[in-house]
């Protein structure tokens, strides 16, 4: 059985992704939450809960052991770029098969801070070998 890790298990994407997947045995599912009021949340859809920050590199590396697949959706944030270029480079290290990366939709021709991080996170996914998809929405509606 494929390991699948949803990091950003219980935001917008992650929680319906992993809902998708509960439908499936096909895979092994563990969700990272960053907050521990929402472990109860994805616990149902998910068969290991994890609960830490994205900054613990211990915990990161922990959890990415022996993924197949790696489900990532990032906050918005100053760390965005940091925190991805630790799980990207974990998962290269751990020989991820292939990496989904929610990104967001923005416009290639003109820069800006928030698309200039994407571009990071989307270029670094592309350069280290493994497959991947690479997910644009464009906005999230309730």
């Amino acid at each position: 059985m494929r390991k699948i890790l949803v990091l950003g298990a219980a935001g917008k994407t992650g929680f319906a992704f992993l809902q998708c997947l509960a439908h499936s045995d096909a895979f092994y599912i563990e969700s990272v939450v960053r907050d521990n009021k929402k472990i109860d949340r994805v616990d149902i859809f998910s068969d290991k809960v994890m609960c830490f920050d994205y900054a613990d590199e211990s915990a990161l590396s922990s959890a990415i052991k022996d993924t197949d697949i790696l489900y990532l959706a990032l906050p918005r944030n100053d760390d965005e770029v940091k925190h991805a270029t630790a799980m990207i480079s974990l998962a290269k290290q751990c020989a991820v098969s292939h990496i989904i990366y929610i990104s967001a939709m923005y416009d290639e021709q003109q820069a800006s801070v928030f698309s200039h991080s994407k571009k990071i996170i989307e270029s670094m996914i592309q350069s280290i070998g493994c497959s991947y998809t690479i997910i644009r929405p464009n906005f999230f509606m309730s």
